[in-house]
C-alpha cells in the first residue's frame, strides 16, 4: 500500500465489524481478514464515545463507509485509519 502516512479518502463497503477482547475497542473491516491482516478502521475507547458508541460503530456492518484519516502500518495490526473524530466519518450508507 503506497498510502502509508498519507491522509486519504476511502470508501469501501464493511464487511465486519469486530470488538476487542477488552470490549473497549473496535476494527471496522473493509476484508473479510483476521484484525491483523485486513485494512481497517479501529476506534480507541475514547473515540468510541465520540462517535456515538458501540451502536453506532456496529450499525457501520454491510454498509459502504467513506472516511478521511490517516493511513497507518501498525507493526502487529497492519494497516489501518484511526478514527478519532466522527467527522473523520464522511458518509455511512
Amino acid at each position: 500500500m503506497s498510502h502509508i502516512g498519507s491522509v486519504v479518502t476511502f470508501e469501501a463497503r464493511v464487511v465486519e465489524v469486530k470488538e476487542s477482547r477488552r470490549g473497549n475497542d473496535f476494527a471496522v473491516m473493509f476484508e473479510n481478514k483476521s484484525w491483523t491482516k485486513g485494512f481497517k478502521l479501529v476506534f480507541f475507547r475514547d473515540a468510541v464515545r465520540k462517535v456515538g458508541g458501540k451502536p453506532y460503530i456496529s450499525s457501520l456492518s454491510g454498509k459502504t463507509v467513506r472516511v478521511r484519516g490517516l493511513v497507518v502500518k501498525h507493526p502487529r495490526f497492519g494497516y489501518e485509519i484511526i478514527v478519532s473524530e466522527k467527522s473523520m466519518i464522511l458518509s455511512a450508507r
